[in-house]
This record gives structure tokens, sequence and C-alpha cells, in this order.
């Protein structure tokens, strides 16, 4: 099967700029993330900080994704986030219709 790429770029409020590089090969995308945030300090030296990230679990069932650092100038050597969305006061059965949800997020980082 052949491979697709998109490219999305998106403007966020504190200045970032993401750029989603997305790979299908086969039946499981790649899907690698790229932020970039400039900022300028108050002598005028622009400061360029970026990571890209990789997709490494996305589990619609369980609510949850996780994703690592691949590349970065931040500093670190090893980056791992995880993500689930838990329903609070709602039956299973209604869904988005239920009272709430709760964002639970955790991360591993070596530097």
């Amino acid at each position: 099967m052949g491979r697709k790429s998109l490219i999305v770029q998106a403007k966020r409020p504190n200045g970032a700029t993401m750029n989603d590089g997305s790979t299908v090969s086969g039946a499981r995308p790649v899907i690698i993330r790229y932020c970039v945030s400039t900022r300028i300090s108050c002598s005028g030296q622009t400061n360029v900080r970026w990571a890209k990230e990789k997709l490494i679990e996305l589990d619609p069932i369980e609510r949850c994704l996780s994703y690592e650092i691949v590349d970065n100038n931040l500093g670190f050597e090893s980056w791992v986030a995880i993500m689930q969305i838990s329903l609070i006061d709602g039956d299973e059965e209604v869904g988005p219709r239920s009272n709430g949800c709760l964002l639970e997020t955790g991360s591993r980082l070596e530097f």
C-alpha cells in the first residue's frame, strides 16, 4: 500500500506553531507532531524552542493516548506523556451527555 502524508499548521494563542505530519503506511498511521515556539527577549534576542512528538498509543475505547518526544532542542533525553479521559457521575452508556469528564495526565521525563 502507498504512503500518504498530511501536514497541518496551526497557530496557538501563546504564539506556538504546530505542524502535524502524518504518514499512513498499511493500516496504522505514524503521526509526528512538530511544535515550535519563538519568543523575543527584552534585549531583542530571538529564542526558538521546538520538539517532535510521536503518537505511540491511541485507544478510543479506553479514551487514552500516549506520545513521546523523538527529537528536540529543549535538553530532554526522553519524555513520554499519557492522557486519559474518564466520565464523571455519568453512565457509560450515556457517553457525551454525561455530567462531565476528567482529563488525567502523566509523564516520564529524563534530562
